[in-house]
């Protein structure tokens, strides 16, 4: 029946196997069976979870499905935005039209769709700051609450972006978060921002340290690699400062250590050679030696 149908379509579109949910669906309407709303949706899942993802395809299920009178909701054009921010680079201005496409049948446009839309920019591989704070401040005119990974994905975008201006609007986005919302996504891409300034001759050393101490005491998980490394980046000159205090937290705290590889992992192509290019400049072992890791944790060769 219809329901056997939708569920078999929506487990293959969840692991990305298009070719065996268009065929369900094709014997699907052999049978006589008239797929609905959810079944094209679980079909344009398949496509956006396919890896890369194929958002041609995934909007073609769309016009398919509004051909057969149809109307797709939000949660269909909410995986249609996922297929193109999630392309290899990320497609932010297919994102952009079918946000506009969402307002024409007036369909409600919530902090998930536009976090996935600022994915996009995320995942385009240039600098795109300025591109993605309109998104963020389109956002806030349409009275939609932004969440930490709204603000977390904004940070990233301006860690990679060395344009005039750019580090001095995000840090003052930075300080606009609350502390609540401030977790172990978020420290790494501000103390990324500070260290682009010192590299332009705008040190921040003071800022920078004030940063790792709020992240110290506001993390649940702690000591914290990646934003240990991104602090040493962002202040090389208290390098020793840091390396105190991370000795010191790791003897004290050995269990709730969070290697960097664990923190975040790159959701496209263009962050993984992004993140293998930042690791392998910060993981080189200062003069000094490297600080104290706990036991259960191998040291990285120097």
């Amino acid at each position: 029946d219809i329901i056997t149908f939708s569920s078999l379509i929506n487990a293959y579109g969840k692991v990305g196997r298009c070719d065996e949910a268009e065929r369900l669906l094709k014997q699907m309407i052999d049978n006589g069976l008239q797929p609905n709303t959810i079944v094209y949706t679980a079909l344009v899942g398949s496509y956006a979870n396919c890896s890369p993802s194929r958002p041609e395809e995934a909007e073609n299920v769309l016009r398919r499905m509004v051909d057969r009178g149809l109307k797709p909701n939000e949660v269909s054009y909410a995986v249609v935005l996922k297929a193109y921010s999630s392309a290899m680079p990320g497609r932010p201005k297919d994102c952009m039209r079918m946000l506009a496409e969402m307002h024409t049948h007036n369909l409600k446009v919530d902090e998930v769709i536009y976090n996935t839309i600022l994915r996009a920019f995320s995942n385009l591989g240039r600098p795109a700051f300025n591109d993605a704070y309109k998104v963020y401040l389109d956002m806030l005119k349409a009275d939609v609450a932004a969440t930490n990974v709204t603000y977390n994905t904004i940070l990233q975008i301006a860690s990679r972006d060395q344009a005039n201006g750019v580090a001095e609007k995000a840090l003052a986005l930075y300080e606009s978060i609350p502390l609540k919302m401030r977790d172990a996504y978020t420290y790494p891409p501000v103390l990324h921002i500070m260290a682009n300034l010192a590299n332009n001759r705008k040190p921040m050393d003071n800022e920078a340290i004030k940063v790792f101490n709020e992240a110290r005491t506001n993390l649940t998980n702690w000591p914290n690699e990646h934003v240990f490394k991104a602090a040493l980046r962002a202040c090389p000159n208290e390098r020793n400062k840091l390396q105190a205090m991370w000795n010191t937290d790791a003897k004290m705290n050995p269990n709730g250590y969070v290697p960097a590889k664990n923190v975040q992992r790159p959701t496209s192509t263009a962050e993984a050679k992004h993140d293998s290019r930042v690791s392998a400049r910060q993981a080189r072992c200062p003069r000094d030696g490297w600080a104290v890791l706990p036991q259960r944790v191998r040291q990285p060769a120097c």
